[in-house]
């Protein structure tokens, strides 16, 4: 069994084409068990939190949940990682759409290979020879070492990722709620904090997937409604905010 660690907010139909596709693509005949946050934002005048639920229930059978009074995003995320109980876990964010084929059980045994594995994100696109082509980031250089792509200063994402549990109680035990989690990630490795130093970080993808591997769903979602996705530093909220024209 696969725990399955999810922070949504109040986007069904979003929530409906992340859990389709991963369920076609990755985890396929999977034994899975689904622990989900349900953030009260998003389109708040269509859907409440009872609708994403019923949406998880839809796609998988053993569900843990949470629905909170107030949206906290870093809140939200150290509650999902409390409730695993799997060595690795999938974080799945509510917003992402899985384009082909991954061979989950091989990722798995990656992540057993290399012990000191933190996590391994999904790549953006096709496996090149650099880091480019998955980060759009073409200064920086990453190589594939014959299971994964490596780069030193890598750190945690956000991003779809097949994660080590015993780093990720580490990661939460630091990580303060009113923190953006990506963000801090990157500081507590430049200060070679414990919660990171002794941890690589991995992408992985598989060969001939073109043009991309995973695509955010959310942001065409905000774009449409003309808002953007901002956070404050004071509650630690995801807010939705009209964009200025």
């Amino acid at each position: 069994m696969i725990d399955i660690t999810t922070t949504a907010t109040l986007r069904p139909d979003i929530l409906d084409v992340t859990y389709t596709s991963f369920k076609k693509h990755m985890f396929k005949n999977k034994e899975c068990r689904l622990i989900i946050n349900i953030d009260p934002v998003g389109d708040d005048h269509l859907y409440n939190q009872n609708d994403v639920e019923a949406m998880a229930r839809q796609h998988f059978e053993n569900v843990v949940i949470r629905k909170p009074e107030k949206a906290n995003f870093t809140k939200a995320l150290k509650w999902v990682w409390s409730q695993v109980k799997t060595d690795l876990f999938f974080n799945l964010e509510d917003d992402w759409k899985l384009n082909a084929d991954l061979n989950f059980p091989y990722m798995v045994e990656v992540m057993k290979k290399f012990p000191k594995l933190a996590l391994l994100r999904l790549a953006k696109r096709d496996s090149g020879e650099n880091w480019a082509q998955l980060y759009d980031t073409p200064h920086v250089e990453a190589k594939w070492n014959g299971h994964y792509f490596e780069h030193p200063k890598a750190s945690y994402t956000g991003m779809p990722s097949l994660i080590r549990t015993e780093f990720i109680r580490g990661f939460s035990g630091v990580l303060k709620d009113n923190e953006n989690h990506e963000r801090a990630a990157k500081v507590l490795r430049c200060q070679n904090h414990p919660a990171m130093a002794d941890w690589i970080f991995g992408a992985y993808t598989e060969k001939n997937v073109s043009p991309r591997l995973v695509t955010n769903i959310g942001i065409p979602w905000r774009n449409k409604r003309g808002i953007k996705k901002t956070r404050t530093e004071k509650d630690g909220a995801w807010n939705w905010k009209a964009n200025a024209k």
